[in-house]
């Protein structure tokens, strides 16, 4: 079974995040759902845990506790300003980020949703942590600048009828997991490539 990480930073449709949970079991993933230290706040954990079976992960795991099993891939979502700037810095302080941080680096398909104000997006600081990210093969959704002051992000695929749903929760849940498969079906072909041209 494949399994992805779900990592929730604290905006608004981190309340709606028991909907990527489901797209994820529709697609048969086994989701674990990680929270900054203030994301933790904007989801019902009660009910995450309910839809996963596991708890919400927030702080670190002591040394004698069991890691969580290695993710296949990760969606960070939503994904604040903060986030993105230190994940691109580096910065992993706290375990999601430090979690993703070490699956960046690992090659582990990621998939970053920002959900920021447009002041924020268009700040270098944030221009400059987006293309970091793409340059370690991170695919980062990027906000429509077209959309409404308060920049709602949009999957960067094609109007499907996961992007007709996805206008319908207000956030693009169907997008992120659309992103992660297509990125994690790409690279399991890679793989079988290499594999065939070696042996």
């Amino acid at each position: 079974m494949t399994s992805v990480k779900l990592v929730v930073c604290a905006a608004p449709p981190a309340r709606r995040i028991g909907r990527l949970v489901e797209i994820g079991h529709e697609r048969g993933w086994d989701v674990e759902v990680l929270a900054t230290p203030s994301g933790v706040d904007f989801l019902d954990a009660d009910k995450v845990e309910a839809a996963t079976l596991s708890p919400v992960v927030v702080g670190g795991h002591h040394a004698a506790d069991p890691r969580s099993i290695r993710a296949d891939g990760i969606i960070v979502a939503p994904a604040t300003f903060n986030t993105i700037c230190k994940l691109a810095a580096g910065i992993a302080d706290s375990y999601a980020l430090a979690v993703v941080a070490e699956a960046i680096g690992e090659g582990i398909p990621t998939v970053v949703v920002p959900y920021v104000g447009a002041g924020m997006a268009a700040r270098t600081p944030f221009l400059r942590a987006v293309r970091a990210l793409h340059a370690e093969e991170v695919s980062v959704l990027m906000p429509d600048p077209t959309g409404p002051p308060l920049v709602r992000p949009v999957p960067a695929v094609p109007r499907s009828a996961a992007a007709l749903a996805d206008a319908a929760d207000g956030f693009p849940f169907h997008g992120a997991a659309d992103e992660l498969l297509r990125i994690m079906t790409g690279r399991r072909s890679e793989v079988r490539r290499v594999r065939s041209d070696v042996g």
